[in-house]
C-alpha cells in the first residue's frame, strides 16, 4: 500500500513539474490556457483560478495543459477577440519556448533533487576503478579477476570512469572483452565474457566507493557533475537501444517503474529521491525524442513552419498526429510486454 502511494506521488511530481514548465512559460508568453491537468480521464478534483482550470484526474499516466482556441491556425476565426492569445497564433519562437519548457523543468527538478541529496548528507560518493567486490559464480570469478584489482583499460582503451565501463560492457553481447588490470605491481590482461541478466549484460564486479565531504559552491559543482554523468549515460543508453546495440527488452513501462519504486521505498527516502532524479532525466529525454505528439516531435514542425513561413495544412498535421499516436502506443505496448515478461520470468 505504501509503495503504491509513493509510486503515485513520484509520478505525480514528475508529471506536474513537466506540465508546470509548459504552463509558466505559456503564461509568460501571453497565452491563454484553459486547463492544467495531472492525469487523464474523469476529474477527481478541480479548481478554477483565473482563466485556468486546475484538475487532478483518475488515470495517472501523464498530464497536459490545454491552450485556449482551436488546435489548428486555419480554424481560427478572424473576428475572434482572443485570437492573439491562442497558442497557434503566437510566433514560432514563443511556441518553441513553451514546448522546450516541459523537458527543461524535468531536468531542473532532477538537478535540484540531486544537489539536495548532496547537501543533506554533506558528502558525495566517488566511484573508483578499484574493484570492491567480485560476485560468486560470476564470469569475473571464473576469469580470475580479484577484489582490489585496478581496472586500467577495456579492449586496450584507457578508462577512468566506472559508468563508462558499464556502458561499454552493454555493447559486448556474445563477445569477450579484455580488461587490463593492475594487481600490486603487475599488469594483467584478462578476457571475460559478459552474461545476460534482467539488469543487462554484467561480468559480476562492483566498484570501491569512497565518500568525500563537500560544502558551499562545491555542492553545486558536484551536483552538476553527477547530473551530467547520469544524463550522458541515459542518452547513450537510448542511442544504443535505437541502434540495436542494446536489446529493446530493456525498455520498461509503468509496471517496471512501480517495481523500482517499491524497491526504493524499502531502502528509504534518499533512495526514492535518487530514483526521482533518474526518472526526471528519463522523462525529459524521452519527451525530446523526435516523435509526433511528444515535445521533441513538435520542434521540427515549428522549424519547418519558420522556413516555409506558414504552418503545414490541417490535414497534414492530423496525419502526423495519427502517426505519433501509433508510435507511442507501440512503445507503450512494447514496454508493458517487457514488464509482464520480466514478472513471469522472475
Amino acid at each position: 500500500m505504501i509503495s503504491a502511494i509513493v509510486f503515485l506521488l513520484v509520478l505525480g511530481i514528475l508529471v506536474s513539474f513537466h506540465e508546470l514548465g509548459h504552463l509558466i512559460v505559456a503564461k509568460m508568453c501571453g497565452m491563454k490556457i484553459d486547463a492544467y491537468s495531472i492525469g487523464f480521464g474523469p476529474k477527481l478534483l478541480k479548481v478554477k483560478m483565473g482563466e485556468t482550470e486546475y484538475s487532478l484526474s483518475l488515470i495517472q499516466l501523464g498530464g497536459y495543459i490545454k491552450p485556449a482556441g482551436p488546435n489548428f491556425k486555419e480554424d481560427v476565426q478572424s473576428e475572434d477577440p482572443d485570437k492573439n492569445r491562442y497558442f497557434v497564433c503566437k510566433p514560432v519562437w514563443k511556441r518553441a519556448l513553451v514546448i522546450i519548457a516541459g523537458p527543461a523543468f524535468n531536468f531542473l527538478l532532477g538537478f535540484i533533487l540531486l544537489t539536495g541529496m548532496i547537501y543533506s548528507t554533506g558528502t558525495v560518493s566517488e566511484t573508483t576503478m578499484v574493484i570492491g567486490e567480485v560476485m560468486k559464480n560470476s564470469p569475473a570469478v571464473k576469469a580470475g579477476i580479484q577484489k582490489g584489482d585496478l581496472i586500467v583499460a577495456i579492449d586496450k582503451e584507457k578508462i577512468t570512469d566506472w559508468f563508462t565501463l558499464i556502458s561499454l560492457i552493454q555493447e559486448k553481447k556474445d563477445q569477450e572483452i579484455m580488461l587490463t588490470l593492475k594487481r600490486n605491481e603487475s599488469v594483467l590482461n584478462i578476457s571475460v565474457k559478459p552474461e545476460s541478466t534482467k539488469e543487462g549484460l554484467v561480468i559480476g564486479i562492483a566498484p570501491t566507493v569512497q565518500r568525500k565531504k563537500v560544502k558551499g559552491l562545491a555542492i553545486l559543482t558536484e551536483g552538476y557533475k553527477k547530473f551530467a554523468i547520469v544524463t550522458r549515460l541515459q542518452i547513450k543508453g537510448m542511442v544504443q537501444i535505437f541502434t540495436g546495440k542494446i536489446s529493446s527488452k530493456n525498455i520498461g513501462g509503468p509496471i517496471a517503474i512501480f517495481k523500482i519504486t517499491d524497491d526504493a521505498t524499502k531502502e528509504g527516502f534518499l533512495t526514492i529521491v535518487g530514483l526521482m532524479v533518474l526518472l526526471n532525466i528519463s522523462l525529459g529525454l524521452f519527451n525530446l525524442l523526435p516523435i509526433p505528439l511528444l515535445d521533441g516531435g513538435q520542434l521540427p514542425l515549428l522549424l519547418l513552419e519558420a522556413i516555409r513561413r506558414r504552418p503545414l495544412s490541417k490535414k497534414t498535421q492530423q496525419i502526423i498526429q495519427i502517426v505519433g499516436i501509433v508510435i507511442i502506443l507501440l512503445i507503450f505496448l512494447l514496454a508493458t510486454s517487457n514488464d509482464i515478461s520480466r514478472l513471469i520470468h522472475s
